[in-house]
Formats: structure tokens, C-alpha cells, sequence
């Protein structure tokens, strides 16, 4: 992957329309994969509507999430 891009920032959606799973499921493997390759060039944000504990279920408690507002 390319070198790290400051400035640059990746937002992804959890959603109840799939945009990373199908509700009630969780992040495919593949793409908890790009999330973390995606994250070594650039910051990677999560954003949804719901609390922090249902959308780290729905990242798979991966660890992904690691700071939160």
C-alpha cells in the first residue's frame, strides 16, 4: 500500500442498508481487511447511528474501533 497521506481521511458508514453488512451481521472478514490496510495510509473513521457497543458488535469486537468521541 501506498505511504501514509496525512490529511487524508476514509469515513465508513454502518448502516441498516448494508453499506458494510447485512443487519443483524457482522463485517465480512475481506472487508475488516481493507479497513485495516486502508488505515495504515490514512485515518479511517466509523460513523452510524447507533451507540459505540452495537457498532463495535458489528466490526466483530475486531479492536478495530480504538478511540471514540
Amino acid at each position: 500500500m501506498a505511504a501514509r497521506k496525512p490529511g487524508f481521511i476514509a469515513l465508513f458508514d454502518v448502516d441498516v442498508d448494508g453499506t458494510l453488512t447485512a443487519p443483524p451481521k457482522v463485517v465480512t472478514p475481506d472487508m475488516l481487511k481493507f479497513m485495516q490496510e486502508l488505515r495504515k495510509v490514512v485515518t479511517v473513521g466509523v460513523v452510524g447511528g447507533s451507540d459505540l457497543v452495537k457498532i463495535s458488535r458489528r466490526l466483530g469486537n475486531s479492536g478495530f474501533l480504538c478511540n471514540s468521541l
